[in-house]
């Protein structure tokens, strides 16, 4: 475009993956996922430490490894898996997961903590849900 006012706008990264457990249970699910942003957040730590050493001057605003945390579910994200128990069993654990980390945040816990009762107490049922789709 050339245009000298478009030079530092925002540009929208996409991470999307594949993610292949080792194997199917729900724990090893939770893992992976877990291990991927991990593995994402140490990219990030190397492609700053690449920008610093290129462009010493430049001061960038590329995120800490840290900000990719599944604790950040915990302020409005979105929790969706299918109605089949094993899908159930990774969505209550990956809630579990979520609260867990997002401590900070003692509004959205309280919000959360009850849904993880009414999942574990099998209160919410597919049909409530669309598919399990449960918002944290």
């Amino acid at each position: 475009d050339g245009d000298s006012d478009n030079e530092h706008e925002y540009k929208t990264v996409l991470m999307s993956c594949c993610i292949f457990p080792e194997d199917e249970t729900a724990k090893q699910q939770i893992e992976s996922i877990d291990n991927f942003l991990k593995e994402q957040g140490a990219l990030l730590e190397e492609w700053k430490l690449v920008i610093e050493k290129m462009y010493p001057d430049y001061v960038h605003d590329i995120p800490d490894a840290a900000s990719l945390d599944l604790g950040k579910l915990a302020d409005g994200g979105v929790v969706t898996t299918d109605t089949c128990n094993s899908a159930k069993s990774v969505m209550r654990m990956m809630i579990e997961l979520i609260i867990e980390r997002g401590k900070n945040n003692d509004t959205m816990l309280t919000v959360l903590e009850s849904v993880v009762e009414e999942v574990a107490n099998g209160e919410v049922d597919a049909a409530d849900n669309d598919g399990e789709q449960i918002n944290v």
